[in-house]
């Protein structure tokens, strides 16, 4: 390893008005053409450090050193200045621009005098030296999401960067633009880029990095050579407890199954924009089974959840639940069926200036509003210390502002208002996305237990892990049809990539 150092941070600390103290006295140093890695449960302090080096937050100690002088960053464009890049899950890029648009905008903000034909013979030659292509004039909203993120990446190094720091980057991949993206960062360190890696992936830490720095409550707990570090010591270390394996009990097989609590019948479906996105989708889930979805987003996995709970009526097929037709009811008449919907997203799902109670009550309402409309605040309390107790959301009472909770905590809360009702299916979009290893081990513990329980469950998730660990069935969809459908022994990893790709 490079002895001299590119970046030290020296005892960052930050403490914010009300109190709450994201980071005591952290530590670290960056080489010169290294990957580190940066763990972490959420609201260990990783984004918040991070962006302290980018410039956008200030730190109330501490010292950064950037190639052994010290600097004190007033914005990100200090940060800039000194090669340093952050690329966030969501990327800043704007939709309806072409991809030189795109970076040309960016390539402005570094040197106003540079002209659109400057930035693209520059892209060009990056694109020819990190040997891959990219269409140039093409909208950005119209790419695939590991395409858009290859064109973040190349934005940041058009203008120097030295420093690349990446946020879940793999979060919305499929297995192919995953090993793409992991090609593309191993050139960059060859070419001396440092690439600091923020994963709660423990597997994508160990493929990818030299070296890793855990962060606890706030603190640095540990760094080690990645080598050297087993995946069960680093979860330990996160959490500060041995992380219990989550095993199946026994997946369900089709001679156990009790019935079909869902049908579709050759269900097409619109998107936004009057595309079908569903082309004829059948399928069939049975009590007592986890039936997982993979795809790559985009390719109707939205569409199929949200015309199962009722927010989009097909144009054509059936939906059948307890051998009924549902194809026609509303959001309302479902829920009352036993049907609960977790959707892809906490900002989707919850309403984060309402307190854990209201947030509750919204899915909940059939049982605790009395026929004169009044809301049943007894009801209403005791369910709410029901879900915290139950799901162990931790906060000091129903009052407390959903905003102010963990993402761990939010997606218990959203995950628990669900399950509470016992529900005859279950739509899980997404469940445990951008959450640290202990909360993603007990929201799929959760999902377990209600399919041992009998209840039935659609998984829908970007995480191959999560979908061969906990699904008794698998089917794959691609641009909105069905392409396999099986046990999950019958898949791996690059077969479910292929048929997400649609070579299948």
């Amino acid at each position: 390893m490079v002895e001299k150092t590119l970046v030290r941070l020296e005892n960052i600390s930050k403490t914010y008005p009300d109190g709450v103290k994201a980071l005591d006295n952290v530590s670290l140093e960056i080489y010169p053409g290294e990957i580190l890695g940066l763990l972490g449960e959420n609201g260990a302090g990783k984004t918040t450090l991070m962006r302290i080096l980018y410039g956008e937050i200030k730190p109330s100690s501490g010292k950064i050193y950037i190639k052994g002088q010290e600097v004190a960053f007033h914005g990100p464009w200090d940060a800039l200045r000194h090669g340093i890049r952050m690329i966030y899950q969501h990327f800043s890029l704007v939709d309806e621009f072409t991809v030189m648009e795109n970076m040309h905008l960016f390539m402005s903000t570094i040197n106003k005098k540079v002209t659109i034909d400057e930035t693209r013979k520059k892209v060009e030659e990056f694109l020819q030296t990190l040997g891959f292509q990219i269409p140039l004039d093409e909208p950005v909203g119209r790419l695939p999401i590991g395409v858009q993120q290859k064109v973040e990446i190349v934005k940041s190094l058009i203008t120097g960067a030295e420093i690349l720091i990446l946020d879940e980057p793999t979060s919305v991949l499929n297995p192919i633009e995953i090993e793409e993206l992991f090609r593309l960062i191993k050139t960059l360190r060859e070419k001396g880029v440092s690439v600091i890696f923020i994963s709660h992936k423990l597997k994508e830490i160990k493929e990818l990095t030299s070296r890793v720095v855990v962060l606890r409550k706030g603190r640095k707990v540990g760094e080690a050579e990645t080598a050297s570090v087993d995946e069960s010591t680093l979860a330990k270390m996160m959490i500060g407890e041995e992380l219990p394996e989550l095993t199946q009990t026994g997946r369900a097989s089709l001679s156990n199954l009790s019935k079909e609590i869902l049908v579709l019948e050759n269900v097409e479906v619109k998107g936004d924009k009057e595309q079908s996105t569903l082309k004829g989708i059948s399928l069939k889930v049975r009590s007592g089974e986890i039936l997982g979805v993979a795809g790559i987003q985009g390719n109707g996995q939205k569409e199929l959840a949200e015309a199962i709970i009722g927010l989009r009526k097909p144009v054509k097929g059936r939906i059948l639940f307890e051998n009924e037709d549902i194809t026609n009811l509303s959001v309302e008449e479902r829920l009352k069926k036993g049907v609960s919907f977790i959707p892809e997203s906490r900002k989707i799902g919850l309403i984060g200036e309402m307190d854990i109670s209201a947030n509750i009550l919204l899915t909940n309402h059939i049982h605790l509003v009395n026929r004169f409309g009044v809301i049943q605040t007894r009801k209403l309390e005791d369910l709410s210390l029901k879900v915290m107790k139950d799901y162990e959301v931790f906060a000091t009472s129903p009052k407390v502002l959903v905003k102010h909770l963990s993402g761990g905590n939010q997606q218990k809360v959203m995950t628990g208002r669900e399950l509470v009702k016992n529900p005859k299916l279950l739509i899980a979009m997404e469940p445990t996305q951008g959450l640290d290893v202990k909360s993603t081990q007990q929201i799929r513990r959760l999902l377990l237990d209600h399919r041992d329980k009998g209840g039935a469950v659609l998984l829908i998730s970007s995480d191959l892990e999560e979908l061969l660990t906990l699904s008794d069935r698998l089917v794959i969809i691609f641009n909105g049809k069905i392409t396999a459908e099986g046990a999950p022994s019958e898949f791996t990893v690059e077969k479910i990539g292929l048929c997400m790709g649609g070579s299948c």
